[in-house]
């Protein structure tokens, strides 16, 4: 069980940030799923897996709806270009809608999730894509068997991301790889302790250097997503950076970001005037990578996608 009081504590040498206690309980995400349509932040999901169904590129749909589906479709390209059928596993895949288009764009796909009430509702609506199970407990069997892992969203909710990732590279083929998104702790001022879901929904918040310091221990080679075109030229990156915002804490504790007052004000701006809201979004982007260039952060994207690849042989 999750405890109810948490500290953030942080790391010098890296920029990361993290909950402690590290602890977080399964119930949790067993209570989202089921009440997904009624949560703010994941009643989008549900809305994908309905709309999906309908779409005639589902894989364009997504990632032109949100930053790190097309963050995952960038890493993946060279891939769906080869001609052939990879073998994709898709780790903590929610309501299956990405294991749904990854497999409508020809690949040999498999969703896993350790929510049995998501897993539920993902095969009873795009069929027998999914299975219930912890990466840790599966890996040793399917060593070496899939030229793509992807995780959206989901190292910082775990209690320990270097062991997930560690079982998650014995399951590469040679050359495979590892796609993970993440929030980009880089993006945002070192005076700010948090700006995340708070825990135990999340448990981290990751800088591209500790992502690069996790895939040298597993001996991956880790190359990152620039984001940049995508919030330039489509309307989805305005909606993605103005939605609604966890609440931020300062050095000191206190919450400096009301998450009810932005989430309205977003959702109003988007609906009357959505040219406007592209405009501002990228003012808004514009402003941070020039911040972080000033503090020399690494200004790769408000939503961090890496991709770590094995040894060819």
């Amino acid at each position: 069980m999750a405890p109810d009081k948490f500290e953030v504590w942080g790391c010098e040498g890296c920029e990361t940030r993290y909950a402690w206690p590290l602890k977080s309980s399964k119930s949790i995400y067993e209570a989202i799923y089921r009440k997904a349509s009624e949560l703010p932040g994941y009643s989008r999901y549900e809305r994908y897996g309905n709309e999906l169904l309908c779409a005639s590129n589902p894989l364009d749909f997504l990632a032109e709806s949100e930053d790190v589906y097309w963050g995952v479709r960038q890493s993946l390209r060279e891939l769906l270009l080869e001609g052939r059928q990879p073998r994709i596993l898709e780790l903590g895949s929610g309501l299956g809608y990405l294991t749904y288009a990854l497999h409508r764009a020809g690949c040999n796909v498999m969703g896993q999730d350790q929510s049995e009430e998501a897993v539920e509702k993902a095969t009873k609506l795009f069929g027998p894509l999914y299975r219930v199970g912890a990466v840790e407990a599966i890996a040793p069997y399917e060593m070496g068997k899939f030229d793509a892992i992807i995780a959206t969203e989901l190292v910082e909710h775990l209690e320990d991301p270097l062991a997930f990732v560690r079982a998650a590279a014995q399951m590469l083929a040679p050359g495979g790889r590892l796609v993970l998104t993440t929030p980009n702790r880089d993006m945002y001022s070192r005076r700010l302790a948090w700006h995340t879901d708070p825990a135990p929904v999340h448990l981290w918040w990751f800088s591209a250097t500790s992502m690069r310091r996790i895939a040298w221990a597993c001996g991956l080679h880790p190359s990152f997503v620039d984001f940049g075109p995508y919030y330039g030229v489509t309307h989805s990156g305005a909606k993605n950076y103005i939605r609604s915002k966890p609440q931020s804490l300062n050095a000191d504790g206190r919450v400096i970001f009301c998450d009810s007052l932005v989430n309205t004000a977003a959702r109003a701006l988007i609906a009357r005037w959505p040219s406007l809201s592209k405009s501002i979004a990228r003012i808004f982007i514009a402003r941070q990578y020039r911040a972080a260039a000033r503090e020399k952060r690494d200004a790769i994207s408000l939503s961090m996608c890496v991709s770590m690849r094995a040894e060819i042989g």
